[in-house]
């Protein structure tokens, strides 16, 4: 079944059981109401006929019941019974009914008064003092007229009901289509988006903000990202393979051209070392982007564990200054927070080890391998660790590229490296809810902020 007939049917059938409960209620009242009047109205003929019987010796009864055929008219099988309660003995020769029993009979005589239904007969019965005697005057009659109404009403509710079922599901279809239209016509669009066509997005209407546009919101959001995702890894393919192109061609241009005649055994051994040279960069070049896919897989060999971020940064601190004298890495300790578990994060912690090792060595390579200072800062929502160096800078034009894999500064190009270790940094950072930022001015040195969010689980 369709959203729309779905939809439709579910909203008649709600509306039918409210609708039959409404009706329900309604058919009670109407009946309890009814009930209600003809039992007064019993009452009232049940007065009468005591003072028409009783008190004949004291009026006109041939002008009271002239008046009463002529005026007063009679219910359906009406029926009246007069019973003295001093010997429980009927006054007139109308036989009294097996129902007028001791026990409806000692209720009229205790209480005054009682309403009794027998079959399609109602009646009440009433007490009577009268200078002859109490008595008990019971009136029965057949509510008729009141059964057809509530009959003839019964009708009415069911062919209502029958209409009102037919125009609300044919309205409620019409609206459900009218509801699901834009979501029609985002279906209509979406099939029309493929891999050559990444550009196209649904239409929005900032006027409404409902879960439609919402919806059109955040799927346009999904397509900006998938289309600068597959935009990033066409350059990244294309860079890749230039820069894996390079030394490949350089090994193969020298291996042919030393096979092409005989050389000096020294010739043979430069060639050697200059194959060499370029096979040991083209194979940093393979780890470097080996490493960057691994963290696609998010650290999937489960080495998230609680670790304290300034012991980390001291380690990698250590290993640098004991692998060179120059372009030493101090860490500033003086905003350190007062609250060591403060700096107790659940990261992956070769990761962050990777990504500090990157920013410190771009810190040191792009400052001719000057001091690096490394601050360590702890907010109520971030811990933030600042790389700082006295470097060349970074163009404010080449900022916003300078996390892109491959991407180097025009004032970088004189500098080793191949563009990655950025981008596989922040790529870490984040894996782990965080982000890196930059600070620079050309020629000054720059300033890299490593944010990791606290108290975060990212498993």
């Amino acid at each position: 079944m369709v959203l729309r007939n779905r939809i439709a049917l579910t909203f008649t059938i709600i509306t039918t059981i409210s609708l039959c409960v409404i009706m329900a209620g309604m058919y009670l009242f109407f009946y309890q109401n009814s009930l209600r009047q003809y039992y007064d109205r019993l009452e009232e003929r049940s007065k009468i006929a005591a003072q028409m019987q009783l008190e004949q010796d004291e009026l006109n009864y041939k002008i009271l019941n002239q008046i009463r055929q002529q005026y007063l008219r009679r219910l359906v099988d009406e029926r009246e019974y007069l019973i003295c309660l001093d010997d429980m003995t009927n006054s007139d020769d109308t036989p009294v009914p097996d129902f007028f029993n001791q026990g409806l009979l000692q209720k009229i005589n205790t209480e005054g008064y009682a309403e009794f239904q027998l079959g399609d007969f109602l009646g009440v019965g009433m007490k009577y003092i009268d200078n002859q005697g109490t008595y008990a005057v019971l009136i029965t009659a057949n509510d008729y007229y009141g059964k057809q109404k509530l009959v003839s009403l019964w009708e009415i509710m069911l062919v209502s009901l029958f209409f009102y079922l037919l125009i609300v599901f044919f309205i409620g279809r019409w609206y459900a289509i009218q509801s699901l239209r834009p979501i029609t016509g985002m279906i209509h669009r979406m099939h029309e988006i493929n891999s050559r066509k990444l550009y196209l997005r649904l239409e929005e209407n900032p006027k409404n903000r409902d879960e439609l546009t919402e919806l059109a919101r955040t799927f346009n959001q999904m397509l900006d990202r998938i289309e600068t995702s597959v935009e990033a890894q066409s350059n990244f393919i294309g860079n890749a393979s230039h820069q894996l192109k390079n030394p490949l061609t350089a090994i193969l241009g020298i291996a042919e051209h030393t096979l092409h005649m005989d050389r000096e055994p020294e010739q043979y051994r430069q060639a050697l070392r200059t194959v060499e040279k370029e096979a040991s960069r083209l194979r940093l070049l393979i780890l470097q982007l080996i490493r960057m896919a691994h963290t696609e897989s998010r650290a999937e060999d489960s080495e998230w564990q609680e670790c304290r971020i300034d012991e980390l940064l001291f380690e990698v601190a250590e290993e640098f200054n004991a692998l060179s004298t120059q372009g030493k890495v101090h860490v500033d300790c003086t905003e350190f927070p007062a609250q060591p578990e403060w700096l107790q994060l659940r990261i992956h912690k070769n990761l962050i080890r990777i990504a500090l090792s990157n920013l410190i060595e771009n810190a040191r390579k792009f400052s001719s391998f000057q001091d690096v200072k490394v601050r360590l800062r702890v907010s109520s929502h971030h811990v933030e660790a600042e790389v700082e160096d006295k470097g060349i800078g970074v163009p404010p034009e080449a900022i916003s590229g300078i996390f892109d894999p491959f991407f180097r500064a025009d004032n970088a190009r004189a500098f080793p490296g191949f563009g990655i270790g950025l981008p596989l940094a922040r790529r870490i950072v984040r894996l782990h809810g965080g982000d890196i930022y930059v600070r620079s001015q050309p020629g000054r040195g720059s300033v890299f902020i490593l944010r990791l969010p606290v108290e975060q689980d990212f498993n």
